[in-house]
């Protein structure tokens, strides 16, 4: 089965990352002969979540000269991917197809795609797995991942691929980035437009635990696949924050999760 996927990336105060994580992410994208013939293809959008002054005229830039969409400041996490999700799913208030896309992705802008056609193997997991609702790749750092490995294939890349998913299980889990299924989305739908809880702020954690309690709790899986891979910064988007910034965010979302759900726990 194919279909469009609508990936989402929110931006923070790094136009170089964010940029370079674009053009990582277009080459990562197969043609219709490389994906073994199945019809697919993709939209994309980008979302600012409170870069800075300069970073943002940077960032618009850069989407201006591809033709990509970007939406303005979006102060909180939840925020940002609430608008991606709705310019995916809003009909002719949203992605100019106007049609409902089956899958809805959310990328990070400080992140590399060496391996051609994850988002297709991705898509196959979850036509494969109905019961899951959202699925990541395996995500290495980038201190993990040899030099002449993070920026293109080809069969060295290929061989270290092997080796990784050799290493790697399958198995329940929570990280950025992800796939998840128009239905999916609906089940957790708290409102008109909205998908994360805004009730988290900032760029702090908590959120992406908030709707995987809410997935698993509709009958759906929140899973890890081994059978590809990104490589991710890691913090790579808050070098203007520092921890004291962040902080108090952190502190609010964790209260906010627990009054929510009675624990603390990440749910998978």
């Amino acid at each position: 089965m194919g279909g469009i996927v609508g990936l989402i990336m929110t931006t923070w105060n790094d136009c170089d990352a964010f940029s370079a994580a674009y053009d990582s992410l277009f080459r990562s994208m197969p043609s219709l002969a490389t994906n073994g013939g199945v019809p697919y293809g993709w939209g994309f959008c980008v979302v600012d979540g409170g870069s800075g002054p300069e970073e943002l005229e940077c960032i618009k830039d850069f989407c201006s000269r591809r033709t990509l969409a970007l939406f303005g400041e979006a102060p909180d996490l939840t925020d940002a991917l609430n608008v991606g999700i709705k310019y995916f799913t809003g009909g002719s208030d949203g992605y100019p197809l106007s049609i409902k896309l089956p899958y809805i992705g959310w990328v990070h802008p400080d992140m590399l795609f060496p391996d051609l056609g994850w988002v297709p193997k991705l898509v196959k997991y979850l036509d494969d797995h109905p019961d899951v609702g959202k699925v990541s790749p395996i995500v290495r750092r980038f201190d993990e991942v040899p030099e002449d490995l993070r920026k293109e294939g080809g069969e060295p890349f290929k061989a270290w691929l092997a080796q990784q998913m050799r290493e790697d299980t399958e198995r329940p889990g929570n990280q950025c980035p992800w796939i998840m299924p128009l239905r999916a989305l609906k089940a957790v739908e708290m409102g008109k437009d909205m998908w994360f809880d805004p009730g988290y702020k900032g760029v702090a954690n908590y959120d992406d635990w908030d709707l995987n309690r809410r997935l698993i709790d509709a009958g759906f899986k929140v899973m890890i696949t081994p059978e590809t891979i990104v490589i991710h910064e890691g913090m790579g988007t808050r070098k203007t924050k520092t921890h004291e910034d962040n902080a108090p965010l952190e502190r609010h979302n964790a209260q906010y999760y627990f009054d929510k759900f009675g624990d603390s726990r990440c749910p998978v």
